[in-house]
C-alpha cells in the first residue's frame, strides 16, 4: 500500500481515502473531490511500449465520446509512474453493475452493448497513430496453438467429435483471416467489461473475433462475465438464444457488418464452443456448449442472417 501511496502523488490528485481492490495489485481511490479513480500496477518496464499504446488508442476512445478507462495524465504529462521496478497508471472509475442478461426483458441490454461495441470498433478505426502492439486472426490461435496442444490430450470419442468441429470450420476461419482487414480491436470482451472497466486495449486483428468472443462468452462462462449460475444453464441459454440477434442488429445499425463477416459468422462462434486447453490439461473439458451449440445451430443462424448485410 505504501509503494502505491508513494506513486498517486505522480498525479495532480488530493487523496481522501485509498484500498486495495479484491484483484491483486489494484486500488481504488477516492479524492477528496469525490471523483473515483483505479489505480493499476501493471508491472515491470518491458510494458511500457504496450501501455503506451493503450495510452493513446484509449485517450482516442474516450476523445471520441465513449465511455472507456482510459489513463490519466500524470502531472509532467505522462501515462505512468515509475516506482522501483513497478509502472503504474491511473484511470477514472467507471459506474458498473450486473445487469440481468438472461431473461424476457433483456433485449434492451443486447441493444446496448451491441451499439457499444460497434462505436467502439468505428472509433478503433478511425484511430490515426502508429499501433506497436502485436496482430491476431481468427485462424492462427486456433490451429497453430490450439490443436497441437489441444488435440493430444483429448480422449478418443471427444477427439474426433471435435476434429469434426474443426474440419468444418478451417476453410472458414482461413478465409476470413486471409481476407478481412486487420483492425485495432479490444479483445478482451465479454459482458463484465462492456465500459471497459477492467480490460485495456490489446491488439490489432478483426473485429469478428470481438463480436464473436462477446456473445460467446455469455453462455460459456460463468459469473459476472457469463451465465450466473449452474442450475438454470438451459433457460439462460434459452433467453440469450431469443436476444443476441439484437446485438448484432444494433452492432450493424452504427457500424455495418461486412458481407463475409456476416456469411462466416457462424463458424466463428462455433470455434469458440471448443474445450478450453486450461480444461483439457485439468481433466475437466467438457463438449456439452459445443452439442448445446449443434442443437440449436439453425437458431443461431437465423439470428445472424437476418441483420442482412
Amino acid at each position: 500500500m505504501k509503494e502505491a501511496e508513494q506513486a498517486l502523488g505522480t498525479w495532480d490528485i488530493s487523496v481522501q481515502s485509498i484500498r486495495a481492490a479484491t484483484v491483486s495489485k489494484v486500488y481504488h481511490v477516492k479524492s477528496t473531490t469525490g471523483e473515483r479513480f483505479v489505480l493499476k500496477n501493471i508491472g515491470a518496464p518491458d510494458v511500457l511500449v504496450r501501455t503506451e499504446t493503450w495510452f493513446r488508442v484509449a485517450r482516442h476512445v474516450h476523445e471520441s465520446g465513449l465511455p472507456i478507462a482510459y489513463l490519466v495524465e500524470t502531472n509532467m504529462g505522462s501515462f505512468y509512474s515509475r516506482i522501483d521496478s513497478s509502472i503504474y497508471i491511473l484511470m477514472p472509475f467507471l459506474p458498473d453493475d450486473d445487469p440481468n442478461f438472461y431473461g424476457p426483458d433483456s433485449a434492451p441490454l443486447y441493444q446496448t452493448i451491441g451499439a457499444a461495441y460497434g462505436r467502439l470498433h468505428a472509433i478503433l478505426a478511425d484511430f490515426d497513430g502508429p499501433i506497436e502492439t502485436w496482430e491476431d486472426n481468427a485462424y492462427d490461435p486456433l490451429f497453430k496453438d490450439y490443436v497441437p496442444e489441444a488435440l493430444p490430450k483429448l480422449p478418443g470419442e471427444a477427439r474426433r467429435r471435435v476434429e469434426d468441429a474443426l474440419s468444418e470450420v478451417k476453410d472458414h476461419l482461413l478465409m476470413i483471416a486471409s481476407s478481412l482487414p486487420m483492425e485495432p480491436i479490444f479483445q478482451d470482451v465479454h459482458r463484465g467489461n462492456v465500459r471497459m472497466v477492467k480490460g485495456e486495449f490489446r491488439c490489432i486483428g478483426q473485429r469478428i473475433d470481438d463480436i464473436t468472443t462477446t456473445l460467446i462468452s455469455m453462455i460459456k462462462y460463468r459469473g459476472r462475465n457469463g451465465l450466473p449460475s449452474e442450475d438454470e444453464t438451459d433457460e439462460h441459454r434459452h433467453w440469450w438464444l431469443a436476444h443476441f440477434g439484437e446485438f448484432l442488429t444494433s452492432y450493424n445499425a452504427v457500424n455495418p457488418l461486412r458481407p463475409l463477416e456476416r456469411d462466416h459468422m457462424l463458424y466463428v462462434m462455433l470455434a469458440r464452443c471448443l474445450p478450453e486447453l486450461e480444461e483439457i490439461e485439468g481433466g475437466t473439458a467438457s463438449l456439452e456448449l459445443m452439442d448445446w451449440f449443434y442443437a440449436h445451430r439453425t437458431e443461431i443462424e437465423i439470428g445472424i442472417m437476418s441483420i442482412g448485410g
